[in-house]
């Protein structure tokens, strides 16, 4: 028992769960942003020099600089060479523990699973890596595989506009987080919410935090300290999912436990890996890949004509982009901090955020800078915000709905399709298949020059299983076959949404008849009942076919199973030719309708 049961969590964990950027970049990220915000609080006359700067840290943030790393840390959460930077805390955060309050306590112990977690990170940074393989992290941490799994929290809702998914907001629910006994309830229920919500609802109980803090200073400087160092732990936590806010595979899933089982593990890697346009309220288009891809510039030196041109910074423009996200969150409460304790008749954060649905998320995103810079969601109406720039198409183009997200899905998802075949002159069956692919691994998904589709050709391999059951023409002969092999499909696109699928499998498996008992006629002239063992064989069964709907414009893969399912009955627009081989017998070869029913 418990070998299967470790054995379905690696299953679970292999396919159904999608990552962020690895633990490495978010903690690249949440060091560069800590390290020059602090840097800016010095120029811009915040702090006086580096000591006051330092003497702050130490006193209400519990950090100290380390001069190897450049970077502060946080000498209570600490041991050894396991130092903790506002980055580590970011990496964490989310993915290794539900809460804020216990990222803070399980740091502190030298034992606890978060510390194994950092120190097996570290080792894996040391051989330049981005992050620990996923099967190494869970022998270590097995929450990962549960939190991994049930919280939704780390995605975009796709296709929810901007300023609905800010509206999800609930000020009664975060102010419960006053009462830190109340943090689980919270958090559990903050599982649910998107990505860019769960940044702001934390963001903004960091801010209230820090607010007190400011409040608390001229009176009781130890309250002042405590609260400006638990603002900062919220903040940490908050600024995990803003990271994951730019990710361009945690902008495209649906946000349910039942399609991260299906698609979206597929989803994320596949935009992931071929990146996606966006754009954001600061006017900026460009191209967002995932996990794995932080500062890689993506040969930028293709487009120059010169090797003056060639120019290399210690980040790439995408990377700077989420850095001063970043910064600006971590600014957010250094100046909430100041404003308070110059100000103590100030409306504090609470009191400021509107009750309407409605207005919320324009609060939010004039309030915090960082939500300007994140990519803004598919879906959104962009006359919402009447931006004052040039290249507004651009935007709106880049803030549309995925061109052929639906179809991708259908090729790169775990899918389930039902076949069924009628008995012909040649073949003794009828046959009734239930068969699982499980996505594509190998593909290519190609564009011309001007980004079109027009006439490429695209290519898809996966794996498969399959159960069929069949049942004789002329007798009540039963018989099952039980396969597996490889799925292919060749896209030919003819135009930007019509293209000519060539699909089939290629598989092998156990063709196992059922025995039955049969009235045949004795020596004695009479009719005798016989039972007939049935015949096993192995099987190789290679099969061809076409996909039509999409030639003739019926794009099924984007309705829902109810309507699907009955137009593609009634409209066989998906058939293959099949062959049955197997030894000692003739091949029988049929015609198999097939229809999709989840992807």
């Amino acid at each position: 028992m418990k070998l299967l049961f470790k054995t379905l969590a690696i299953v679970l964990f292999a396919t159904s769960i999608s990552y962020s950027w690895d633990f490495n970049e978010h903690k690249e990220l949440g060091d560069a942003a800590f390290s020059k915000l602090i840097k800016k609080l010095i120029e811009s006359g915040y702090f006086k020099n580096s000591s006051e700067s330092s003497i702050f840290l130490e006193k209400f943030l519990q950090m100290k600089y380390d001069s190897k790393m450049k970077n502060p840390y946080f000498f209570n959460l600490s041991h050894e060479d396991n130092i903790i930077t506002y980055g580590t805390l970011n990496g964490l955060s989310g993915d290794h523990t539900d809460n804020p309050l216990n990222l803070n306590e399980f740091l502190r112990y030298r034992s606890s699973v978060l510390n194994r977690i950092v120190k097996l990170q570290s080792d894996y940074s040391s051989k330049y890596e981005t992050g620990a393989a996923n099967m190494d992290v869970l022998s270590k941490d097995f929450k990962y595989l549960l939190l991994a799994l049930t919280d939704l929290s780390h995605f975009h809702d796709y296709g929810t506009p901007f300023l609905k998914q800010l509206a999800e907001f609930d000020k009664k629910l975060i102010i419960k987080l006053e009462t830190p006994s109340a943090a689980d309830t919270v958090m559990s229920e903050l599982k649910h919410t998107n990505s860019i919500n769960k940044y702001t609802s934390l963001h903004t109980f960091a801010i209230y935090l820090a607010e007190k803090a400011g409040t608390y200073l001229a009176n009781d400087v130890e309250k002042s300290k405590l609260f400006m160092y638990y603002a900062i732990i919220f903040n940490s936590y908050a600024d995990h999912f803003l990271g994951d806010s730019f990710v361009s595979g945690h902008m495209v899933v649906n946000r349910s436990i039942l399609s991260g089982a299906i698609n979206n593990r597929a989803l994320h890697d596949f935009y992931n890996e071929e990146g996606v346009h966006v754009a954001n309220l600061r006017g900026e288009t460009w191209r967002q890949y995932g996990d794995g891809s932080l500062n890689n510039r993506f040969s930028f030196w293709k487009t120059t004509s010169d090797y003056s041109d060639i120019i290399y910074t210690e980040n790439s423009l995408d990377t700077e982009r989420i850095i001063d996200a970043i910064e600006e969150s971590i600014g957010d409460l250094f100046y909430a901090f100041k404003l308070a304790s110059e100000d103590i008749n100030r409306k504090q954060i609470f009191d400021r955020i509107p009750d309407d649905k409605m207005t919320v998320g324009k609060f939010f995103i004039s309030e915090y800078k960082s939500l300007t810079y994140i990519p803004i969601p598919f879906n959104t109406d962009m006359r919402e915000f009447n931006l004052p720039y040039n290249n507004i198409d651009e935007i709106k183009k880049n803030t549309s709905l995925l061109t052929n997200w639906s179809f991708v899905r259908s090729r790169v998802a775990n899918s389930i399709s039902l076949g069924f075949s009628n008995p012909t002159q040649k073949t003794n069956w009828h046959e009734y298949d239930l068969r699982i692919v499980f996505g594509s691994e190998i593909y290519s998904y190609n564009y011309n020059y001007d980004g079109t589709k027009a006439w490429n050709m695209d290519y898809w391999f996966g794996t498969t299983a399959s159960f069929a059951l069949l049942k004789a023409k002329e007798q009540n002969v039963w018989a099952h076959i039980l396969k597996g092999g490889l799925s292919y499909d060749f896209d030919l696109w003819i135009s930007e949404s019509r293209f000519l699928g060539i699909y089939g499998f290629i598989e092998a498996g156990w063709f196992k008849e059922h025995s039955f008992t049969a009235r045949i006629v004795s020596p004695m002239g009479y009719y005798v009942s016989k039972n007939i063992p049935g015949e096993d064989h192995f099987l190789f069964t290679p099969s061809i076919g076409l996909q039509l709907g999409s030639l003739i414009g019926i794009q099924y893969q984007e309705w829902p199973i109810w309507l699907r399912v009955p137009i593609q009955y009634l409209l066989p627009l998906k058939f293959r030719y099949s062959s049955k081989i197997m030894a000692g017998t003739s091949p029988e070869y049929q015609w198999i309708f097939e229809l999709d029913l989840a992807f």
